[in-house]
């Protein structure tokens, strides 16, 4: 994708910017291709870098608002990077693949900048496209493979993945929303590994967060996982105070990549950054081992008829259905329950919903007020460059269709 349109109409009437450089084929006035702005020169620039000064300035998916740019600097962005490096116990004889944007945190932070550290082989596609994501791994013997969820499921899909040699794969990560149980076995017998890590953060913390190993689910599957290297982690109530293990509180952590602040949102920053913890705005609960489960996030959580209803419990059980390729579930009104929880569903291809049938089928797993009362059948569900599903505009599409 070539942004110098882009690039060329967000730098409109700012006079700091003195040089527009575009990594792409084509530019426009004032601008410079990147080809032309490199040197061959290797004489010391002398220009003294300290871990303190601004390496980033990422923004949030916004999956619940616009999104907000995360100022990180040198020494969180090494910090990040020397935590995944212990991990994955990652080295120069590493083989990556690259599918999410390089402006998601966790595939620049976690995998492009170790990867360059270490002198690791990296292949970075443009696009993610799941024949050819399968004819990478065959060709350039991947070995450590990172993919969202949604990723994941569509090579599933793919008829004929059979014929493509996965067998360099050693490790996978997955991480950027929540992973399906249904869909993450599915995932290991694709791949022929459970060497599988669950990866939870956020861009405010550079990302740290939480992480699950693959010992750690021969016996919490499905888990989230405990903090990560240098990482402190709690659940805790409105008050601050930690949960009891098995009840639901925010998710809040504090480590050395935690985010300097929002860029140009001091009042923002204020809100999440509070005595030097991130409050994440992400619900979890936790067990008495410490491991964390993330449920839903603050804002997606249903109120229905006085019951808290998550999302993501929901959504796991749909994922079963062998009929559904993709499922999100959301609140919409109801003017005596306040909210009823309705289920957005895409089918696999050549199949169709049966609303009755969806309804006796999650009758089976889930309490009465939990079973979605409505569901929407849609193509595909939108979603932002990250992969990650725009929860915010499926209520906004659907929030008249109040059920009296």
């Amino acid at each position: 994708m070539n942004l110098a349109d882009v690039v060329q109409k967000a730098s409109e009437g700012n006079d700091k910017i003195r040089l527009q450089v575009i990594a792409g084929s084509s530019i426009r006035e004032n601008q410079l291709l990147l080809s032309e702005f490199q040197s061959s020169s290797v004489q010391d620039p002398f220009i003294e870098v300290l871990e303190s000064d601004d390496a980033e300035i990422l923004y949030t998916s916004g999956t619940t608002g616009l999104p907000k740019g995360v100022v990180l600097d040198h020494h969180r962005v090494l910090h990040v990077a020397l935590g995944t490096i212990i991990m994955f116990k990652m080295g120069p004889e590493d083989q990556l693949l690259h599918l999410a944007p390089l402006f998601h945190c966790a595939q620049l932070n976690l995998f492009l900048v170790p990867g360059t550290m270490l002198g690791c082989t990296q292949i970075v596609r443009q696009e993610f496209h799941p024949v050819q994501t399968l004819k990478d791994i065959d060709q350039y013997k991947i070995s450590l493979f990172f993919g969202v969820p949604t990723m994941y499921n569509f090579l599933l899909q793919v008829p004929n993945r059979e014929q493509y040699d996965l067998s360099s794969v050693k490790r996978c990560g997955y991480g950027a929303a929540p992973m399906p149980t249904a869909l993450l076995r599915q995932a290991m017998e694709m791949f022929g590994t459970d060497q599988f890590f669950n990866m939870c953060g956020q861009t405010e913390g550079g990302p740290g967060g939480v992480y699950l190993l693959p010992e750690e689910h021969k016996t919490k599957f499905g888990a989230s996982g405990r903090a990560s290297f240098g990482t402190d982690a709690r659940v805790v109530d409105d008050n601050g105070e930690e949960v009891k293990p098995g009840e639901v509180g925010e998710f809040i952590i504090r480590c050395e990549s935690v985010m300097k602040g929002y860029y140009k949102k001091p009042e923002e920053t204020a809100k999440v950054l509070k005595n030097g913890w991130l409050y994440t705005g992400d619900l979890a609960s936790i067990d008495d081992d410490g491991f964390l489960t993330l449920v839903d996030r603050k804002k997606d959580m249903i109120i229905s008829g006085g019951e808290n209803v998550y999302s993501t419990e929901v959504e796991h059980v749909l994922y079963k259905h062998p009929d559904i390729l993709e499922a999100a579930v959301i609140g919409v009104p109801h003017e005596v329950w306040g909210e009823t929880v309705a289920a957005v569903i895409v089918p696999k291809p050549g199949k169709r919903m049966d609303e009755e049938e969806l309804k006796q089928y999650c009758r089976h797993e889930l309490a009465g007020y939990k079973i979605p009362r409505i569901y929407y059948q849609m193509d595909q569900l939108p979603r932002n460059a990250s992969g990650k599903i725009l929860k915010y505009q499926l209520r906004e599409t659907y929030k008249s269709a109040a059920v009296k």
